[in-house]
């Protein structure tokens, strides 16, 4: 089956397109999973025998299977574009430092951030009360 590269694939071409990655048949993939190789053909297609309805698969089967291919399951959301992925971004400096504090000193930090954030503290006086913390 041809798929634009410009159209987001559907749940059922992702399962399709994981279990022939893996190399498995629908019996292999029901036997792994616990799901009948019949529901899995059924969800790759995307609809029911009688092929009229829209199949509504519960998420946590659509979990299960996931799980048991070990496919990531927040990958499989965004290419069906349930979700949207975020890239993780490099830790901040304050981040940094706190993993370097005891918690008593954690706090104290955070509470100055939010404290500067909300405009409470000045930034002269977070300096003056970070360079307290050494």
């Amino acid at each position: 089956m041809y798929v634009d590269e410009n159209t987001q694939p559907s749940y059922g071409q992702i399962i399709k397109r994981i279990r022939r990655e893996k190399g498995l048949t629908h019996r292999a993939l029901a036997e792994i999973t616990g799901v009948s190789h019949s529901n899995i053909s059924k969800i790759e297609r995307e609809h029911s025998t009688k092929g009229k309805e829209k199949l509504k698969v519960p998420i946590d089967t659509l979990k299960q299977i996931c799980d048991c291919v070990q496919y990531p399951f927040d990958k499989f959301l965004a290419e069906a574009g349930y979700i949207t992925q975020v890239q993780a971004t490099p830790l901040t400096q304050l981040q940094r430092v706190c993993g370097l504090l005891t918690p008593e000193q954690e706090k104290s930090v955070m509470r100055l951030a939010l404290g500067h954030v909300q405009g409470y503290i000045s930034e002269e006086e977070v300096n003056k009360l970070l360079s307290n913390l050494n």
